[in-house]
């Protein structure tokens, strides 16, 4: 998990501060937060109460919300698209994709 909220503070300082060739950087990281936290989904999944169907369902959607989120906020906004004039959709689609993050890190932490 330290990797995926490590990757998406590099993130949010990227997309903040835009230093010189950092599209390319945040290309790469988005990679890593994306693999991080597919990591930490697959040994969640192994750890949380198997015999809790509420649970376990829980989990799923929850997973599924999130990786749906990112999947359809990366689709609009491919970092080509990123710039200093970042528009109020995209920022919504930031605070929309980190709410989903938020959330399925808390269930992931209180769960296993």
């Amino acid at each position: 998990m330290k990797k995926a909220e490590d990757a998406q503070r590099l993130l949010r300082t990227l997309s903040t501060e835009m230093p010189e060739g950092w599209k390319k950087d945040y290309a790469g990281v988005r990679n890593e937060y994306r693999q991080a936290m597919e990591d930490a989904a697959r040994q969640a999944a192994l750890e949380i109460n198997q015999t809790d169907p509420e649970v376990i369902e829980q989990f799923k959607k929850l997973r599924d919300d999130l990786f749906s989120s990112l999947s359809n906020h990366q689709a609009r906004w491919p970092v080509l698209l990123l710039s200093e004039q970042r528009s109020v959709e995209y920022r919504q689609s930031v605070q929309a994709f980190e709410a989903k993050h938020s959330e399925f890190v808390r269930f992931m932490r209180q769960s296993t």
